[in-house]
């Protein structure tokens, strides 16, 4: 029995980590989230806010900021990241598609024992072998991650011909990941409908990541609504009559 809550945070916004930390098992960031749409200037501060709010056994991943960098900067940047808070700090590295970077920064992440969540997965290939990349990732408690870009594999199908259907992307991988025993988790992020949260799940997700707006979408729904109002019309209308205590 998987014991966290499959639902990530996709946001780096102190006010929606706050409303939603009770709830979510971790959260994500990106350079669009932290750089364009909330205008984060201090990585190093807003990692420590985020992390003294979510409690220690819940992961916030930090995207590195330019896969063009040097394997060397970037490396050196996870490790200055990750010594901010060792219990909570996932480093993002991306999977490189035209060289090995990626996939040589997180071995070598894994064997400084620091987890990753490799990011960017839209095919088999990717997330397979970024999978494997930290093999030598040895915490049973704490695993690494792969995100697998939901709404964006259906693009990268639908422009370019590539790859597969997410839910086919997500079932294999899964399948590849528990038969050669490695301890990686997958997240499904790039997450655009309330439908596709469902369809995650049900093609085999660990965790899905959702933006805010979503996570207050999926608590959504009209009929439902109308009930609660009648209860408590119900209620109202005999209120005085009713011994509560």
């Amino acid at each position: 029995m998987n014991n966290s809550s499959g639902f990530f945070l996709d946001s780096g916004n102190i006010a929606d980590v706050k409303r939603w930390a009770f709830l979510v098992g971790g959260v994500t960031t990106n350079q669009v989230i932290l750089f364009s749409k909330d205008k984060v200037t201090d990585i190093p501060k807003r990692i420590t806010e985020i992390v003294s709010i979510i409690s220690p056994e819940k992961s916030l991943s930090i995207e590195l900021p330019d896969s063009e960098w040097s394997e060397e900067k970037l490396f050196e940047l996870g490790k200055r990241y990750h010594s901010l808070s060792p219990e909570n700090v996932v480093i993002k590295v991306p999977i490189t598609t035209t060289c090995n970077k990626g996939l040589v920064l997180i071995h070598k992440f894994a064997q400084e024992g620091i987890r990753t969540n490799a990011t960017v997965g839209m095919n088999f290939g990717q997330l397979t072998m970024a999978a494997e990349a930290g093999r030598s990732h040895t915490d049973t408690q704490r695993p690494n991650f792969v995100s697998l870009f939901w709404a964006r594999t259906q693009e990268s199908r639908e422009r370019h011909g590539e790859t597969v259907e997410p839910a086919d992307l997500l079932r294999s991988v899964k399948q590849y990941i528990q038969e050669h025993n490695l301890l990686t988790k997958i997240i499904v992020g790039s997450i655009r409908t309330v439908d596709q949260v469902r369809e995650a799940f049900s093609a085999g997700a660990d965790i899905v990541t959702i933006p805010p707006t979503l996570l207050d979408e999926l608590l959504k729904n009209k009929r439902a609504e109308e009930t609660i109002q009648e209860f408590d019309q119900a209620f109202r209308a005999t209120e005085k009559d009713i011994k509560l205590l």
